[in-house]
């Protein structure tokens, strides 16, 4: 059997079409099918939703099961997805989410059912993803265990996994997310940054609009890791002024290539490397390490002048 697939659409077409392709071409036995509904206040909304909903429907030309939610109200970029990924676990132990703007690499899909097969059992593996932004490998295999890298955009997971996700973060405190820092050993610029993300979380200062953050939190508090390919194996093709979140078309995480990943060589280190999850934090996150260069330039200018001046 081949691993069940989770596609999370909207109202992009022509995005969809890409990443669907890859989907044909891996020809899964279970596809799921989720999209939010149309934006009451968005004209045309409900035609580009009805479009990309038909044209899949009528473009699986493969024998396999198909599952849809199609919601008929818009429930927003946060909930949406969230409410996608338990249906899609009400049906399967484990499987593939894909979201309508990230194209993976052939090779990701049975990258994730030798994963998925792999640390089935295996409680503190909670998430296998596919993006990997950074110019540089990282230990003795094919991928490495991380708690940065947070599940987006292309990833597998299991039930077992999703089941500690609270979207409301009812259930877990902020004590519980300090204590969790204390286990990760975690830096000073790392606990403050994800703290004020997580109360940014809790007074809904995002409008709704996250879910991912919700996981990485219960990951962590439930002591759980990810994996990390050490080559690229998805590029977000949605960055632009239509996104949500992605917006700016320079960003380092747009339009990255994709790489081989088979046959797998598996590391012989199962530890979090925290090498790699500070430099992803620089990168992606809190960019710290290029605004202390920016000061140490300055300063350095500084002192040239002083000196010029003293002479």
């Amino acid at each position: 059997m081949k691993v069940p697939i989770l596609l999370i659409a909207f109202n992009r077409l022509e995005k969809t079409k890409q990443v669907f392709s890859k989907i044909k071409l891996y020809e899964p036995q279970q596809l799921f099918l989720a999209a939010d509904g149309p934006r009451k206040n968005i004209q045309g909304d409900n035609e580009k939703c009805s479009e990309v909903r038909s044209w899949l429907l009528n473009n699986i030309d493969w024998e396999c099961e198909v599952k849809t939610l199609f919601q008929n109200d818009n429930i927003g970029c946060g909930l949406g997805p969230a409410d996608a990924i338990t249906w899609f676990f009400n049906y399967v132990d484990e499987g593939i989410i894909l979201e309508d703007d990230t194209v993976p690499h052939i090779e990701f899909f049975d990258y994730s059912s030798i994963l998925l097969a792999k640390y089935r059992n295996n409680l503190e593996v909670m998430a296998i993803n596919s993006s990997n932004f950074q110019d540089r490998k990282h230990g003795d295999g094919s991928y490495y265990f991380s708690m940065q890298n947070g599940p987006f955009c292309a990833w597998a997971t299991w039930k077992r996994s999703w089941s500690f996700f609270d979207y409301s973060l009812d259930k877990y405190s902020e004590i519980q997310l300090k204590k969790a820092f204390v286990n990760y050993r975690t830096t000073r610029r790392e606990k403050k940054w994800w703290l004020g993300i997580y109360k940014g979380v809790i007074n809904d200062v995002y409008s709704g609009s996250s879910w991912d953050y919700q996981h990485i939190f219960a990951m962590w508090i439930n002591q759980g890791k990810s994996i990390v390919p050490n080559t690229n194996l998805s590029t977000n093709i949605g960055f632009g002024p239509d996104a949500t979140h992605t917006t700016n078309p320079e960003s380092a995480t747009a339009n990255k290539p994709v790489y081989p990943i088979l046959p797998l060589v598996h590391p012989s280190n199962e530890k979090v490397c925290r090498k790699a999850d500070l430099y992803y934090h620089d990168l992606y996150y809190d960019k710290f390490v290029e605004h202390v260069t920016f000061v140490k330039k300055i300063k350095r200018l500084i002192k040239k002048q002083i000196k010029s001046l003293k002479k």
